[in-house]
């Protein structure tokens, strides 16, 4: 198989060897690593985010890694706009890209096109999201049947996660998610010109590293990443932007226990593989898994 004229995607949890795995593949195919990991894009907190170093990168090229603030919006929306021109650059350079990341949406678009849905943001998530708890999941559906009652019939009142979404596009725009479905996908590349590996191992050693993973974090500059990012004085929604940062500038802040912030930050992290994991197993049918190199 010749992956040389492919785009290829390496997918998976997070902890499960992305990096290191689409490493030693571009080292054997000539190919550079573009990001597609919603949170390794912040430039303030590469530690936290597990984004590689030089060292790790081994003079791969790499794009779209710690390249925007934690001010700055982002979304699938953005991050298209942003990946397509490097593929193409890279393409055009006759190297391979390499797409690596856990963020299985950004993926999913890039691969199969996507509908084009405004951006919403992040306060409008915080504002729904708090309407939600305040309503709790059956009456939130209820609302949600009011202003899209096509999408809300195909959502169970425990889907938390698509809910939240659908009311989240319509107090942004004013149209019902189902509306921005119905219309056709924006494609950006033939299907076939992807290759797709997923890198999956089972979900308790995943836990187990990203307990690991965090404690290392601990000891090894986050405390450093978040007094600057306090320093800043950044919007307070920027914070909720990485996993563990909120729990991090408490305790610098004397509100939380080391032995709370490191807790919660692993259950977190713990709960955000567990819905990758699920992704991957449900949405990934096309991808090979573990493809060996």
């Amino acid at each position: 198989m010749q992956l040389k004229d492919k785009i290829i995607i390496v997918g998976g949890p997070t902890t499960s060897g992305k990096t290191d795995y689409a490493i030693n593949l571009a080292k054997k195919i000539n190919a550079e690593i573009i990001n597609a990991d919603s949170q390794q894009v912040y430039s303030e907190i590469p530690i936290l985010t597990a984004q590689p170093t030089s060292e790790e990168k081994q003079g791969i090229p790499h794009f779209l890694f710690g390249y925007k603030t934690l001010n700055n919006d982002h979304s699938v929306g953005i991050w298209l706009k942003e990946v397509i021109p490097v593929i193409n650059e890279i393409i055009y350079r006759n190297k391979t890209p390499i797409i690596v990341g856990g963020t299985g949406m950004y993926l999913k678009a890039l691969s199969d096109g996507i509908n084009e849905i405004p951006d919403v943001s992040l306060e409008i998530k915080l504002e729904v999201h708090k309407q939600l708890e305040e309503l709790g999941n059956a009456k939130f559906h209820e609302e949600l049947q009011k202003i899209d009652p096509i999408l809300a019939n195909k959502i169970f009142p425990n889907d938390a996660q698509r809910m939240l979404r659908a009311m989240e596009v319509y107090v942004a725009s004013g149209k019902p998610l189902s509306f921005f479905q119905s219309q056709p996908k924006k494609i950006f590349f033939p299907i076939d010109k992807f290759f797709k590996i997923k890198i999956i191992k089972p979900r308790e050693e995943l836990y187990q590293k990203c307990n690991d993973r965090f404690v290392k974090m601990w000891n090894s500059g986050v405390l450093e990443e978040a007094k600057y990012v306090l320093s800043q004085n950044y919007k307070p929604t920027a914070i909720l932007k990485a996993h563990g940062l909120p729990q991090i500038i408490a305790y610098l802040k004397g509100e939380m226990l080391e032995e709370e912030v490191i807790k919660i930050s692993q259950q977190i992290t713990r709960n955000y593989v567990k819905r990758q994991f699920t992704w991957f197993t449900h949405q990934g049918g096309d991808y090979i898994e573990n493809f060996e190199l």
